[in-house]
C-alpha cells in the first residue's frame, strides 16, 4: 500500500512486527485492516485501523467517515471501542482505538458450549441498554455490526460483550430507516447463546431452550430469524422483551442486579489474544521457573502480562509483569522504570508502590513489584461504577501526597489512571479473598485504615489502557500532573460518562461541585488558568458542603429550599407526625405542591406538619386503654377489699382466724339487734372453699386482719359490688344460714365466713 512505506512510521505511529518482521495483525472489523502500534505522544499500545484495507477513498466517502468515526470517538463505556485519533493521509483514512483483548464470541461459545440462560440474558441486556443509550447518535449506532461481537473480562471480575465494528468502511446509509438490522443480529447473537450454534436457517421452535421463552420474545426471534428484512426496527421494545424474559428466569433479587450474574469463574474465563502475539517465542516458562515459583492456582484468572510468583530463594510474594519486546514497543520510546525509582523507600514514601527488580534480553523485558493485600483502583470502579464526592474527596488526598512524595524524589509525571492506583488494605490470611470480595462492596468510610499507591513504572496494563486524559504537548511533567489529578477527579464522580461534550456527572453530586468540575475540565487545555492541587481540594471540598440544599430529596420533589438539620435521617414516614404539630406554627396558606393547594400535609420531616383534628379520639383512646389496664389488673392480680376477706392458706392462719375477732362478732349482733333495719339483698357470696384456681393465679401471701367498723368512714359506706365473686346455689346458702343460727352462736366464725345479712346490717349501724 502506498499509505505505509518504510521505515513502517505513520507521523507519530511505529507499528510493531513479529519475529519474521511482517507486521503484527489483529482481526477485528470487516474490510479494515487491524495492526499494531505504538502511539508516541500517548505513551500507549493502540491499534491501527485502516480503512477499507487502505485504499484510496472518493472526497464525498472521505468527509462521511471523518464525521462518523469523530462522533463514535465519544461513546465511552465497556461496550464499544474507544476511538483515540481519527486521522488522514493524502486520500486515505485511519482511526486508532485503545488495545483490546478477548474472544470473539463464536468461538467462544465453541469452546465453552451454550450459556445458562440468565447468564446469556444478562450479557445481551447490558448490549442492548448501552445501544439505547446511545441511539441518538443513528449515523454512528446505524452503522455497528454485532457479527464480531467479543467477549471480554472487567478486571478479572465480570463478563461483558464488546462492540468491534462501526461499520466506517461501509457507505452511509439513509436515516430514517430504523435498526432492523440490528434487532436481527441482536437475535442471531442471542441464539448463538442459548444454542450453541450459529443460526443457518432453522426453525427457532424446534429448539426446548427457545421455546421457553416468553411468547413476545420468542415471536420476535421467530420474525427476526426467519425473515430479517422484515425484522422489528425497535431497539427498546427488544430490549423490554430480552428484561421480561431475563425475570421470568431469574429469581427477584437476580432481577434487581442482572450484573452480578455476569461475575468471572474460571470455566468462562476468555483466552488472550495478545499473549500469543506480542510475546510470540519468548520463554515465559523458562524465564520465570529457575527465579520464581508461579502460583498457578491464583493466576489463572489474573491478565496474561501480571504473573503473581513467589521469589526462589526468599519466598516473597511478588508479581512479574511482561512487558512487549523491542520489535513490538521500542524501549527507547519509553521508560519502563524511572531512573530515581531507586530513591522510594517504603517509610518515607508510603503511598508509592516500588519496583524490585528489571531484567531485559533481546526479546524480552519483565519487571518485579511487591505484591502487597489489596487491589487496583479499577477493581474497585469495575464494582461500584462511579464513587460519592465524599469518597472522591479521601482517594484524592491520597492520591496528593503520593504525587508530593513522587516529587521529592525526582519523579513527575506519573500516570494517575485508576488501573496505577493500588489500594493497600487488609491483610493476607485464609479468608482473604472473601474479605476482599466483602470490602469492596462497603463504602470507603466503612473501610479500615488503607493506603494508596502510585504505581511510577509501566505495566502492560497502562500500556493497553487508554489515557484519562491526552498529554498536552509543550507543557511540564508537574502541569501534566495537575491535568491528570482533575481527570482522575471527574473519572471518580462520573465513571467514564465524559468525553467531547464534557463531563456529565449524577445528579447526587452537589450542583457546585459539578459546577466547578466542569469548569476545572474546561481549564485543562489552558495551563495558566489550571488550579494547583492544593487549590483544587480545597475548592472541591468547598462546594461539597455548599450544595446540601440544592441536590437533596425533598428539594428535588418540591423545588423548593428545605431545612437541612431535618433532612439528615430520610427514610420512614410516620402517619403520626401530623398529629404532633403544633397549629400555631403553620400558617392557613400552607400549600404543597404534591398534594395540590389548602391546609396539606408533606411527610418525610419536612419541617412540622399542621396539627390533626382528632387529637380528643387520641386522648379518649389513651383512657380507654388504661382503664382496661387497670381493669384486668384488678381482676387479675387482686386487691384488699374490705367486703372480702382473704382465705386462710394454712390450718394456724385458720385457727388464728377463728378466736381473733371474736369481739368485733359480738358487738356485731348487738348492733344488728338495736336497728331493725331490712336486709339489703345479697349481691354475692364469697365460697368459703379454696378453689385451686384462685391459688394459682394469686401468689401466697401472708393473711391480714380485717378491718374494723371503727376504723372505716362512715360517709365512705354503701352497697359494695364485689368486683369478683362465686355465687353459691340457694342451697348452700341455706345451710350457711342454718349453721350461723346454731348453738355456737357465741363463738365467732372467720371472717371469711360471715353471714352475708349480718355483715350488711352492721355496715348499716352508725
Amino acid at each position: 500500500m502506498a499509505m505505509i512505506l518504510s521505515p513502517d512510521t505513520i507521523e507519530h505511529l511505529s507499528l510493531g512486527t513479529d519475529a519474521n518482521g511482517a507486521w503484527v495483525e489483529v482481526r477485528r472489523a470487516a474490510r479494515e485492516r487491524v495492526v499494531l502500534a505504538f502511539d508516541k505522544r500517548l505513551k500507549r499500545l493502540v491499534e491501527l485501523h485502516l480503512v477499507r484495507g487502505g485504499d484510496a477513498l472518493p472526497t464525498s466517502d472521505r468527509h462521511s467517515l471523518v464525521e462518523r468515526a469523530t462522533q463514535a470517538a465519544s461513546l465511552r463505556g465497556p461496550t464499544f471501542l474507544r476511538i483515540l485519533e481519527v486521522g488522514q493521509e493524502g486520500e486515505r483514512v485511519y482511526y486508532t482505538t485503545d488495545l483490546n483483548d478477548g474472544e470473539f464470541v463464536e468461538s467462544y461459545i465453541q469452546r465453552v458450549g451454550p450459556l445458562n440462560s440468565v447468564v446469556a440474558f444478562a450479557l445481551v441486556l447490558q448490549l442492548l441498554e448501552d445501544l439505547v443509550r446511545v441511539q441518538g447518535m443513528e449515523r454512528v449506532v446505524a452503522g455497528i455490526n454485532l457479527d464480531r461481537v467479543m467477549v471480554v473480562s472487567l478486571e478479572d471480575a465480570f463478563l461483558h460483550l464488546r462492540v468491534c465494528d462501526y461499520g466506517l468502511s461501509e457507505r452511509e446509509g439513509r436515516s430514517g430507516q430504523g435498526f432492523g438490522r440490528l434487532v436481527s443480529q441482536c437475535c442471531q447473537l442471542l441464539f448463538l447463546l442459548l444454542t450453541g450454534r450459529v443460526h443457518g436457517g432453522e426453525n427457532p421452535d424446534g429448539f426446548p431452550v427457545l421455546t421457553k421463552l416468553p411468547t413476545s420474545l420468542r415471536t420476535t426471534l421467530r420474525n427476526a430469524l426467519v425473515d430479517s428484512e422484515n425484522a422489528p426496527t425497535s431497539l427498546d421494545a427488544l430490549r423490554d422483551e430480552v428484561r421480561e424474559a431475563f425475570a421470568a428466569h431469574a429469581s427477584t433479587l437476580q432481577v434487581r442486579q442482572p450484573r452480578k450474574q455476569l461475575r468471572l469463574v474460571q470455566a468462562l474465563q476468555p483466552t488472550s489474544q495478545m499473549q500469543g502475539l506480542l510475546l510470540e517465542g519468548v520463554p515465559v516458562a523458562q524465564l520465570l521457573g529457575s527465579r520464581f515459583r508461579v502460583e498457578w492456582e491464583e493466576a489463572q484468572l489474573r491478565q496474561a502480562f501480571a504473573i503473581p510468583v513467589q521469589h526462589g530463594k526468599t519466598g516473597q510474594l511478588l508479581t512479574v509483569h511482561l512487558l512487549p519486546p523491542d520489535r513490538i514497543v521500542d524501549k527507547a520510546d519509553y521508560e519502563a522504570v524511572p531512573l530515581q525509582s531507586w530513591r522510594f523507600n517504603a517509610d518515607a514514601h508510603p503511598n508509592i508502590l516500588r519496583s524490585l527488580s528489571l531484567w531485559e534480553g533481546t526479546d524480552w523485558t519483565f519487571l518485579t513489584e511487591e505484591r502487597l493485600p489489596g487491589f487496583p483502583l479499577s477493581r474497585l470502579l469495575a464494582e461500584r461504577l462511579l464513587l460519592n464526592p465524599a469518597e472522591v474527596l479521601v482517594l484524592l488526598k491520597q492520591v496528593r501526597a503520593g504525587l508530593q512524595q513522587a516529587a521529592e524524589c525526582g519523579v513527575s509525571g506519573l500516570d494517575l489512571h485508576p488501573s496505577n492506583l493500588f489500594l493497600e488494605v487488609g491483610k493476607r490470611g485464609p479468608n482473604y479473598q472473601r474479605e476482599m470480595e466483602r470490602m469492596i462492596q462497603r463504602r470507603l468510610d466503612a473501610w479500615p485504615r488503607f493506603l494508596i499507591k502510585l504505581r511510577p513504572h509501566m505495566t502492560m496494563a497502562s500500556l493497553c489502557e487508554a489515557p484519562l486524559m491526552p498529554p498536552l504537548a509543550g507543557v511540564s511533567k508537574e502541569v501534566q500532573d495537575r491535568r491528570s489529578f482533575v481527570a482522575l477527579a471527574a473519572f471518580l464522580l462520573s465513571g467514564e460518562r465524559f468525553g467531547l461534550n464534557g463531563v456529565e456527572v449524577p445528579d447526587t453530586v452537589p450542583e457546585p461541585l459539578a459546577v466547578y468540575l466542569r469548569e476545572s475540565w474546561s481549564r485543562l487545555d489552558d495551563p495558566e488558568r489550571l488550579p494547583d492541587l492544593d487549590e483544587f481540594l480545597a475548592k472541591f471540598e468547598e462546594s461539597m458542603s455548599l450544595g446540601g440544599e440544592e441536590v437533596s430529596l425533598a428539594n428535588r420533589l418540591r423545588g423548593e429550599a428545605v431545612n437541612k438539620e431535618e433532612l439528615e435521617s430520610v427514610g420512614s414516614v410516620s402517619d403520626f407526625d401530623g398529629e404532633w404539630g403544633d397549629p400555631d406554627e403553620v400558617g392557613d396558606d400552607y400549600d404543597s405542591p404534591v398534594l395540590g393547594g389548602g391546609a396539606s400535609r408533606v411527610y418525610g420531616n419536612e419541617g412540622k406538619a399542621p396539627a390533626a383534628k382528632g387529637r380528643g379520639a387520641l386522648v379518649l383512646s389513651a383512657v380507654l386503654a388504661c382503664s382496661v389496664m387497670g381493669l384486668a389488673w384488678w381482676l387479675f392480680a387482686g386487691g384488699d377489699d374490705p367486703a372480702v376477706a382473704p382465705v386462710p392458706e394454712t390450718m394456724a392462719q385458720a385457727e388464728a382466724t377463728d378466736h381473733a375477732p371474736a369481739a368485733v362478732a359480738d358487738e356485731a349482733q348487738g348492733t344488728a339487734g338495736e336497728q331493725a333495719s331490712p336486709p339489703l339483698p345479697v349481691q354475692a357470696l364469697v365460697s368459703p372453699k379454696k378453689s385451686p384456681t384462685a391459688s394459682s393465679e394469686t401468689p401466697t401471701a401472708p393473711a391480714k386482719a380485717p378491718k374494723t367498723d371503727d376504723a372505716m368512714d362512715d360517709g365512705a359506706r354503701g352497697p359494695i359490688i364485689i368486683k369478683r365473686a362465686i355465687v353459691p346455689t340457694k342451697e348452700e346458702v341455706e345451710r350457711l344460714r342454718k349453721e350461723s343460727r346454731g348453738p355456737s352462736a357465741p363463738k365467732s366464725e372467720p371472717a371469711g365466713r360471715e353471714d352475708p345479712a349480718r355483715g350488711l346490717a352492721r355496715r348499716q349501724s352508725p
